[in-house]
């Protein structure tokens, strides 16, 4: 059950994908504001995460790790992107701060 809209043809490339079982590592989501980059990457947890045996029942939206997933409690997902900066607290940095990079790959090695 995938929940992104008015993306068929990112839909239809990843959900090819898992069903010969070449999901890749990594996959880049850019574009606009407000146009489901979140929901396509919360799909793509789903789908890889899904407990589902067969490829075209996932992501299934209703087993324990797609539910974690879509209520951002899956120890594996996190979330990161830019935030202000303190020299300037008003100002959206451009990128991902090292911090946050560390901050990811302790809990990594806590989980």
């Amino acid at each position: 059950m995938w929940k992104t809209k008015g993306h068929e043809a990112a839909v239809r490339t990843i959900a090819r994908a898992v069903s010969s079982s070449r999901l890749a590592h990594a996959y880049s989501i850019i574009g606009p504001p407000n146009v489901g980059k979140t929901t396509l990457a919360l799909d793509i947890a789903c789908v890889s995460n899904c407990l589902k045996t067969l490829p075209s029942e996932r992501p299934c939206g209703a087993c324990r790790q797609c539910v974690r997933i879509m209520r951002a409690l899956h120890a594996d997902i996190q979330f990161v992107g830019r935030e202000a900066t303190e020299p300037n607290p008003g100002r959206i940095a451009t990128g991902v701060t090292i911090d946050q990079i560390r901050n990811m790959q302790t809990d990594a090695h806590l989980r």
